[in-house]
């Protein structure tokens, strides 16, 4: 299977689209991330790497997300990092880790995100992610423990024996 984007596609930085992981940058820009990616080893050869496609999660996107996520059954690792302005990660955690429920908003019927205050609209629910995606969040590039949890989860990463990091 090949990454498509279903939402997006423009603002979405393709890497390998036979690759199997995610990763957002929330509200980082992704050049930034990139570059530390570069820095750490890790591979971003589209030809070998496992890294998919890299994007921004600004809030009110995280329903385009899931969508794009449920349409890529091959992602099953995302990897939440960065400016978190919004609690996007949290909100993307949560929703894999505790899922939906119904609530109302100014009287109007809705969708939260368990645990949050998010309201989305509930058309993708975790349970429709047939083989799971593990959620990874580490902090701000800013943060030396960022930089080590990088190299981490590449280590965890191995499909064929191969990590994603080249170190």
């Amino acid at each position: 299977m090949h990454f498509e984007a279903l939402y997006f596609p423009d603002r979405l930085e393709l890497i390998n689209p036979a690759g199997d992981i995610a990763i957002t940058t929330l509200w980082s820009r992704v050049e930034q991330v990139k570059k530390v990616l570069v820095e750490l080893g890790i591979d971003l050869d589209p030809a070998t790497s496992r890294i998919a496609v890299i994007a921004n999660l600004y809030g009110n996107g995280l329903p385009q997300m899931l969508r794009n996520l449920l349409w890529n059954p091959q992602i099953n690792r995302v990897l939440a990092l960065g400016q978190n302005l919004s609690g996007s990660r949290e909100d993307l955690a949560d929703f894999f880790a505790q899922g939906l429920k119904e609530d109302e908003f100014l009287g109007v019927p809705v969708h939260r995100i368990i645990g949050t205050e998010r309201v989305i609209d509930g058309l993708v629910q975790a349970d429709q992610f047939r083989n799971g995606i593990r959620i990874h969040t580490l902090e701000t590039l800013s943060n030396p423990a960022t930089r080590q949890g990088l190299v981490d989860f590449s280590s965890t990463c191995r499909r064929n024996s191969h990590a994603i990091w080249n170190g």
